[in-house]
């Protein structure tokens, strides 16, 4: 959630117990005004009634327009009224009436509430106005996170070559590819954060490119563990990805155009792995196995090294180191190598314009707009449509937007004092196939030594169940899970948490869902070329884009880096025309 901004406009008194106005800047700007009552610069309150009604509402309007909005932009007015005298309404409806239609014409029709109370807290008034508007968000440059207070806006017009729209590491990583090679970019990202739906594990020698950025960056990495492995299927499951040519997914065989439910309904396996298949599934891309095409699956293994490398933890498997900085400390280096002022926040993209003699318009919710020669979109797939494309994406194309299905995963973090699950000799991997914990991770910082935390995660039909809870009712059910797990007798063990923080992507504007996006049966081979396939001067990545390790941080920076190099690659042929 944004961080409120409180101010006080400077021709209205200063409060000591409070601020007259407060503002929440994201893809939308949220203004806040305190309730005001008529008082004049003078410190006085008119003894005319209309008059106070005008001069509190003339006060409402400074505060709004300190916090960069307008009466236009109201949604709701709640008014406090004291002896009121309905023979006499007219004294309080005509100056608001009055103040709407004459001076922003008639279109402010905020919602409103009107409340009689015997008496206000300043004596001699009789009328108070508290006001909250709604307004299209400003684009603020990005800083680093100990630098953001006073961030500067952005607003009107701008040129450059390119025009990256994401700031997840797939964006992030072709800007600063783009910029390598000696283009202005400028990165428009949704959200007020970059580093889009990032996963917490990478790989020494599996993910190289991820890995060698932790070490360029100077970030630590250290082991996560290594736990026994009980999945099957193995040996089916390495010949069946064996067979799939992942630079040509179209090729398909027709034993594969089934869903992954029917595979292991159709093969001889026993119960215990067809559950631990189905666990596994929607562990990886979350989504349950009868929504999910075999080919997609396994398209998806393979470009993740295969079955052990996703599954496990150890040297050579996809959990196997944390940053102990995060892995947003990744995406904030990458930025860090483009110049000041080349990433933009709260810039949800609405439209994207291709004209005649590669000029491509680029448009943000709040009018910010962008001229370039070349565009790349590094966002989910399923968030395509929040976007409007002149000329309209091909078919495929949209097909892919209307057929893709979000991740349904949600995270829950329990911080404890002290590691009870090391102390009973568990290394804190939780495996449950009915849920609503699926499985779950140590994620404590070894070297700080003083909070301990379990990451619980929720998946496919699990998380769909949970996600239909309150809150509080989330909590409870996991925390009675784990009890189940561990034994009764560890209760109060369970229970004596410290703080708890849920995850649900599903649920987040501009990600709706998480880390990847899937597909069902037969859509993957059917669309999966219109997936990277340039549209005019528009380029795509992103995870799901990926070649190898889609879903993971490493495949998106290698979608990103792939999507710059199809830039370069098309300027050196027509170079950009000169900017103004």
């Amino acid at each position: 959630m944004p961080r409120p901004t409180f101010f006080d406009p400077s021709d209205l008194p200063t409060q000591d117990l409070y601020s007259q106005g407060v503002h929440f800047d994201g893809p939308n700007r949220t203004v806040i005004a305190a309730g005001q009552v008529g008082i004049l610069p003078n410190g006085s309150i008119p003894q005319d009634s209309r008059k106070e009604v005008q001069q509190a509402l003339l006060n409402v309007d400074k505060v709004l327009q300190a916090g960069g909005a307008t009466i236009r932009d109201l949604v709701k007015l709640t008014i406090l009224v004291v002896d009121f005298d309905y023979e006499n309404a007219k004294i309080l409806a005509e100056p608001i009436v009055e103040f709407l239609q004459t001076t922003y014409g008639v279109t402010a029709r905020p919602t409103m509430t009107l409340i009689l109370v015997p008496k206000l807290a300043v004596p001699q008034a009789r009328f108070e106005v508290e006001a909250t508007a709604v307004l299209p968000g400003k684009a603020n440059i990005w800083r680093e996170p100990e630098q953001q207070k006073g961030i500067p806006e952005v607003s009107g017009s701008l040129q450059c070559d390119v025009v990256v729209v994401g700031a997840g590491f797939s964006g992030i990583q072709a800007a600063a590819d783009l910029h390598e090679a000696g283009l202005k970019v400028l990165v428009l990202e949704a959200k007020s954060r970059i580093g889009g739906r990032p996963l917490g594990w990478i790989n020494k020698t599996t993910q190289p490119k991820i890995y060698a950025l932790t070490q360029k960056f100077g970030l630590e990495v250290y082991r996560q563990y290594e736990v026994a492995d009980l999945l099957q299927l193995i040996e089916a499951l390495e010949k069946a990805q064996s067979e799939i040519d992942g630079n040509n997914p179209s090729a398909a065989s027709k034993h594969h155009d089934i869903s992954v439910e029917d595979w292991l309904q159709t093969n001889n396996f026993s119960e215990w792995a067809k559950q631990t298949m189905r666990h596994f599934t929607a562990a990886i891309v979350g989504r349950e196995s009868r929504d999910l095409g075999l080919h997609y699956v396994l398209d998806y293994i393979k470009s993740g090294n295969g079955y052990l490398s996703l599954a496990s933890e150890g040297e050579d498997g996809a959990q196997s180191l944390k940053v102990k900085q995060g892995t947003s400390a990744i995406a904030h280096g990458l930025a860090r190598t483009l110049p000041p002022g080349s990433v933009l926040l709260n810039s949800p993209v609405q439209s994207i314009v291709q004209h005649a003699k590669r000029r491509v318009i680029v448009e943000t919710t709040a009018g910010l707009a962008v001229q370039c020669s070349k565009v790349v979109v590094a966002i989910p797939t399923q968030t395509y449509d929040k976007i409007h494309f002149t000329p309209p994406l091909p078919l495929a194309k949209r097909a892919i937007v209307t057929r893709t299905q979000p991740a349904v995963y949600i995270k829950i973090i329990l911080t404890y004092a002290r590691p009870w699950w090391r102390e009973l000799g568990l290394v804190g991997s939780f495996f449950s196939v009915k849920g609503p914990i699926n499985f779950s991770w140590d994620t404590s910082d070894k070297a700080a030594g003083k909070h301990y935390s379990l990451a619980l995660f929720s998946h496919g039909d699990s998380a769909a169940s949970l996600g239909q809870l309150s809150s509080l009712q989330r909590e409870t059910a996991v925390l009675e899970h784990l009890v189940e797990l561990v034994g009764e007798e560890h209760r109060g063990a369970v229970l004596d948490v410290a703080e708890i923080n849920q995850k649900e992507w599903l649920k987040e504007e501009y990600i709706e869902g998480g880390p990847t996006s899937t597909m069902r049966t037969g859509d993957y081979a059917k669309y999966s070329d219109a997936l990277r396939e340039v549209f005019g001067h528009i380029h795509f990545a992103g995870g799901e884009l990926a070649y190898d390790w889609k879903g993971y941080l490493e495949g998106a920076l290698r979608s990103g880096s792939r999507c710059a190099a199809e830039v370069v690659e098309d300027v050196k042929k027509a170079p950009v025309p000169s900017r103004l």
